[in-house]
């Protein structure tokens, strides 16, 4: 493989545009490709045909299965091409045996099921290599490219079914009536088991045929640009052919007629060295460069940035008043100091001040809190505003309106809650 002699610029493409390179690739040697395709493929189909007339449809089938054999007379025109030694139509028929004999096998059995098929065929054209070398390199090949040559594959069917159907839908006026006549009672016929006219299959054969003859050059053509982008990527191609192209210039440089020779321009050059006067660093002045420094110190770039804060302190050395007590809460101990007594009194069971005195049994907690007298204040709790007194059957028969069931801490902060 001689890079210096690619006729094509290499350089890591996108996907859409290693698509591109090859079928551009198709367009610029259509001539050389079309004349080898429909040599190859004229005799092959008109055998078919020879052999199949009453079965158009296995001739359909059978041209079908046989596209890897196609894409290799593509493949095998491109590649010489592509490097500067496009074959003539002798070169390329003394090539055919070898080229459709090679992995002929796995070509036509699982291989042609595969999604990735004109991407992984130069594989074998070009390189031609086989067994586990052709698995190692078309793994390594499909891990960067295979995405995109599937992808391919898809666009390139649906093209394909449009194109067979342009050319239906172009042939249909021409065709007879009584061909026409069978679609509208397709269904009927199809339930019948009856068998559509001759014509009619040979007609959508035609149509499948030239699709095929028209577009399958293209389709190696694609799957080939994307086989050049992706050896391009992995071993550096552009890189390479830099470094040839570089080295074969100094070498036409080197050759007589074509200026010094690199030994005349090295021995110039110690020469030009010698002659030149040695450089010598000049006297630094300690004075100058304090100067200098100091000045470069100066810059507000160098001066250091402080942020100072304020804080309020009282000048004052006695410490602030008290906050006044609230009028009528005058405690005289800081345990006592509870809004209402009448509270304290509701926790423990008391509602009325007839009730205040002390306990047998009770001591300490807010029992002793609820003995204790408040300096002023109210000896009963003032009547809440829009509310009269508590009817004597709030708290259930048979019950001191003024005193919570013992025993009950639901009742108890049911009182707190009342106020």
């Amino acid at each position: 493989m001689r890079l210096e002699h690619i006729s094509a610029v290499l350089r890591p493409r996108s996907e859409a545009e290693a698509v591109d390179l090859g079928l551009a690739m198709v367009r610029r040697d259509a001539a050389g490709i079309y004349r080898a395709w429909f040599t190859l493929l004229i005799p092959l189909w008109g055998g078919l045909a020879a052999v199949l007339h009453n079965n158009p449809g296995m001739v359909v089938l059978i041209a079908w299965w046989l596209k890897p054999l196609y894409g290799r007379v593509v493949l095998f025109y491109l590649g010489r091409a592509l490097f500067g030694a496009a074959p003539t139509l002798r070169e390329q028929l003394h090539e055919w045996p070898r080229l459709l004999r090679q992995r002929l096998g796995l070509s036509l059995l699982w291989g042609r099921l595969s999604g990735v098929r004109s991407f992984t065929l130069p594989v074998v054209v070009l390189e031609g290599l086989t067994g586990k070398l052709y698995l190692e390199r078309t793994s390594i090949l499909k891990r960067h490219g295979g995405g995109a040559a599937f992808g391919f594959m898809q666009l390139f069917l649906l093209l394909e079914m449009a194109v067979i159907l342009g050319l239906w839908l172009g042939i249909r006026p021409y065709l007879p009536e009584e061909y026409l006549e069978w679609f509208p009672q397709s269904t009927a016929a199809l339930m019948a088991s009856s068998v559509p006219p001759p014509g009619l299959l040979w007609s959508l054969a035609i149509c499948y045929l030239s699709a095929v003859a028209l577009l399958e050059p293209f389709y190696a053509g694609g799957g080939f640009g994307l086989y050049i982008n992706t050896r391009t990527h992995l071993e550096g191609w552009d890189v390479d052919l830099a470094f040839r192209q570089l080295g074969k210039r100094l070498r036409d440089r080197s050759s007589p007629g074509q200026g010094p020779p690199p030994l005349t321009l090295l021995v110039a050059f110690i020469l030009c060295l010698g002659t030149a006067a040695p450089l010598r660093a000049s006297a630094v002045d300690p004075v100058e460069t304090k100067s200098q420094i100091q000045e470069v110190l100066t810059h507000p770039d160098f001066k250091e940035h402080v942020k100072k804060y304020r804080e309020w302190v009282s000048d004052s050395p006695t410490p602030p008043p008290a906050r006044p007590t609230p009028s009528g809460l005058e405690l005289a101990d800081p345990a006592e100091r509870c809004p209402d007594r009448f509270l304290i009194r509701g926790l423990e069971g008391v509602d009325s001040p007839a009730d205040a005195g002390p306990r047998p049994g009770r001591s300490g907690g807010l029992a002793d809190l609820a003995d204790r007298k408040i300096s002023t204040g109210p000896e009963t709790p003032p009547a809440r505003p829009g509310k009269g007194p508590r009817p004597p059957h709030a708290d259930g028969p048979g019950r001191d309106p003024g005193v919570a069931p013992a025993g009950n801490p639901h009742r108890r902060l049911g009182l707190v809650a009342r106020g």
